[in-house]
């Protein structure tokens, strides 16, 4: 009898904010956001701090600009440009909000956000053990 393992999202409650949007547009589910729980926004750089992965769709206009997101736990994230293969190091994709595989040249800094549990293609949702609130390497 073959053993099989499925990984589900697990998230513990005490991990969950809630984040306000003032950027003027909607940030969508299991994106990585940076900023403050105040004043979140997308990762305009490779190093850029990441502070948080949506839960859901946070507005960026109206009067309700709040959204749920997670500071660690296995999330799901939204793979950028090229996806991301299980057991690599990733780091947030600039202006996407996406992750990507962890690549920096030498000298150069970049955030770690967590270490892929899924291989998925780009612009899919794959499970990511988050837990690297703030932290990066350098090439």
């Amino acid at each position: 009898m073959a053993f099989t393992y499925e990984l589900t999202e697990t998230i513990d409650p005490s991990a969950l904010r809630d984040i306000v949007n003032n950027t003027g547009a909607d940030i969508g589910p299991s994106l990585l956001v940076t900023g403050s729980y105040d004043a979140a926004s997308l990762p305009a750089a490779v190093s850029d701090p990441v502070i948080a992965v949506t839960r859901d769709t946070a507005k960026g206009t109206g009067t309700n600009l709040h959204g749920r997101a997670a500071i660690r736990g296995l999330l799901q994230v939204t793979a950028g440009s090229g996806g991301f293969t299980k057991g690599q190091r990733l780091m947030p994709e600039a202006n996407t909000g996406k992750a990507i595989p962890w690549t920096v040249a030498g000298g150069s800094n970049a955030t770690i956000i967590g270490i892929a549990q899924q291989t998925v293609a780009a612009n899919a949702v794959g499970l990511v053990e988050f837990n690297a609130t703030g932290q990066f390497g350098q090439g």
